[in-house]
C-alpha cells in the first residue's frame, strides 16, 4: 500500500485528463460508500416510543398561556 507522500508524488505526475479521471473515480467511490451506509428504511415520529412527562400542573383554560405553562 502506498503512503500519502507516494500518492501525492504519483498524482503530480499525471496529466490533466488523468487527474480529472482520478477525481471522478474518487468522487464516485465516496458517493458509493456514503450511499451504502444510509438507512434502508425511513422512519417517522410514530416510531418514537411515548414518554411520560408527569402530571399537568394546572388545567389550561381558553385564556392561558400554554407556552408559559410548559416552561415552569
Amino acid at each position: 500500500m502506498l503512503n500519502l507522500n507516494e500518492i501525492e508524488k504519483a498524482v503530480d505526475g499525471l496529466t490533466a485528463d488523468e487527474k480529472r479521471e482520478l477525481h471522478r473515480y474518487v468522487e464516485e467511490s465516496i458517493q458509493e460508500s456514503v450511499v451504502t451506509r444510509l438507512p434502508t428504511r425511513s422512519h417517522s415520529v410514530l416510531d418514537i416510543a411515548p414518554v411520560q412527562l408527569g402530571r399537568v400542573l394546572q388545567a389550561p383554560t381558553a385564556n392561558d398561556d400554554i407556552l408559559g405553562e410548559m416552561l415552569l
